[in-house]
């Protein structure tokens, strides 16, 4: 990109940007395959919204449970953003009087050089600042324009008389001559937090379509290659946001976001075509990925990447609108309390999700704090018992940080199959005397063996993307090199409901052929076993 050209940055410098390796959530083919779903980008007549996106995706009915602060924060982060302050000014210099437009719905040439000089923005800018005004109704078209063009003002038709065939489905088919300030930056103006974010919200929507849609209608010039027109940009801001909202704190590379874009604008091209249309997109404009991520940073929607691991992650603002969005469209995305000693058991388990280990424990310790110790241990015991392996195994972490106090709920716990070997474990280590033989009803049994393992084991069972060093890994924390068929077959003989499936995965996708063959071999005698074919 020339140096005079606008890269969007604004105080952001481009060149500090780091690469990353985080791994993508979405693949090429994922944005591609909307021409399969019947919500082909071809056909469709208006921008791709979350729900086509989503659907394109195939993202499951509920999505992991998020904690986001109080709405009287997040609105003051909407109000600290630049980019909404900024079309809140445009809106102000459009003002009440309103401005002329053009037939494309463009500011007239003096107009636009006026709303450049009284914003302080470079003239490139104004085009996208005039998208996001438009699109999310910072500025809006006056309803006399549209009463006298024929559209209808109560539900927004073609009165009979009129020519169907010239509606395109935008305003400007109508030829509106005139715009004004808008219903957003009257909410934005509002002093109530809930008009705040929702005028943020509009924006936040708008800069991930919105960007793109500049960029496919000036991009193409006599100096650039047709192929740039036929690049599909249409909806990949938004399948963006999903990526980060699924990320979470780990958030993704630039370098990764930048790549799936652009192989994706370019999946039905032929190869020299697609090279050509990448390079004179990039020439124009810069890196998309890096605009769009740039408007976004200027929004106060994501940490820009730093130095450290080049990674873009969502700010509590940005994902409390990617929730607002998907929720809308209907998927269940449970809300955490904000306050951790608000929270069940159950929900300060959940809350691991979005945490590192550390930061974890710390929250946890607030929550057991709030409480009565044995009372605590309790309430984690009941839901480890009733919940998976990834839960019960945080559970019973929780509790052991508790220390003697919850003795009394361990002791509880030995009558219960899925807790009885933590709970022995628990107690042996709560005992005065640590050289002191461990008493006979806390020796761990086979079967409390096999199911401490195989619950181990399961979190290195990912079927969607088994990693075959993480199963060995894993493995190798479980049992000591050389002792592994012995473990399967403790595993086959356990009551662990997930046996089967775990020792089928290793079995898989160990990448020891001798281990994999002797838990292939394993699997078959537990298969065996649960239909009473083998003793």
């Amino acid at each position: 990109m020339a140096d005079d050209k606008f890269d969007g940055f604004g105080d952001h410098d481009v060149e500090d940007l780091a690469d990353g390796d985080d791994g993508f959530v979405f693949y090429v083919d994922d944005i591609e395959d909307l021409d399969n779903s019947g919500v082909g980008i071809d056909d469709l007549d208006e921008t791709l919204d979350f729900a086509d996106v989503a659907e394109a995706v195939g993202l499951p009915d509920e999505l992991p449970a998020l904690r986001l602060p109080a709405a009287a924060e997040l609105a003051a982060s909407a109000r600290a953003a630049e980019l909404p302050a900024t079309l809140a000014r445009l809106a102000d210099w459009v003002g009440d009087d309103g401005r002329p437009v053009t037939d494309e719905g463009d500011l007239e040439p003096d107009d636009a050089a006026a709303a450049t000089r009284a914003l302080a923005v470079h003239p490139d800018e104004l085009a996208f600042l005039w998208e996001y005004a438009l699109t999310s109704d910072w500025v809006a078209f006056d309803d006399d324009d549209l009463d006298a063009e024929g559209l209808d003002e109560e539900d927004g038709e073609l009165d009979e008389d009129d020519e169907e065939e010239d509606f395109d489905g935008d305003a400007l088919a109508f030829g509106v001559e005139h715009v004004s300030r808008g219903e957003t930056a009257g909410r934005w103006a509002s002093a109530a937090d809930d008009d705040v974010l929702e005028a943020w919200r509009s924006t936040f929507v708008s800069v991930l379509s919105g960007t793109f849609d500049v960029i496919g209608d000036t991009a193409v010039d006599d100096a650039i290659p047709e192929g740039v027109a036929e690049m599909e940009l249409d909806g990949q801001g938004i399948a963006m946001a999903i990526m980060l909202f699924l990320a979470r704190g780990e958030g993704l590379a630039l370098t990764d976001i930048s790549e799936v874009m652009l192989e994706t604008a370019t999946a039905e091209m032929e190869p020299h075509e697609a090279a050509a249309a990448k390079q004179a997109l990039t020439d124009c404009y810069g890196d998309p990925a890096m605009l769009v991520t740039s408007m976004l940073a200027r929004l106060g929607a994501i940490h820009p990447p730093t130095a450290a691991d080049g990674a873009v992650r969502l700010t509590p603002l940005g994902l409390w609108a990617v929730r607002e969005e998907l929720t809308g469209i209907g998927l269940e995305i449970p809300l955490l309390p904000a306050s951790v000693e608000e929270m069940t058991a159950q929900q300060l388990l959940l809350m691991a999700d979005d945490a590192d280990q550390e930061e974890f424990e710390a929250e946890a310790d607030v929550w057991v704090a709030g409480r009565e110790p044995g009372e605590a241990a309790r309430e984690l015991l009941r839901v480890a018992a009733d919940e998976g392996p990834d839960s019960r195994l945080l559970a019973v972490s929780v509790v052991t940080r508790i220390g003697g106090a919850a003795e009394p709920a361990w002791r509880e716990s030995l009558g219960t199959p899925e807790l009885r070997p933590y709970a022995k474990i628990a107690l042996a280590g709560l005992g005065e005397d640590p050289d002191a033989p461990v008493p006979a009803e806390l020796e761990p049994q086979p079967d409390d063996l096999a199911w401490v393992a195989t619950d181990m084991l399961v979190l290195a069972c990912d079927d969607e993307e088994p990693d075959p060093e993480s199963v060995a890994a894993c493995l190798g924390d479980s049992v000591p090199a050389g002792e592994e068929a012995s473990l399967f077959e403790m595993i086959s003989r356990a009551s662990h409901p997930d046996a089967v499936e775990v020792l089928t995965h290793i079995g898989l996708h160990h990448p020891d052929k001798r281990i994999a063959k002797d838990a292939r071999t394993a699997a078959h005698r537990a298969r065996s076993r649960r239909s009473g074919s083998l003793s």
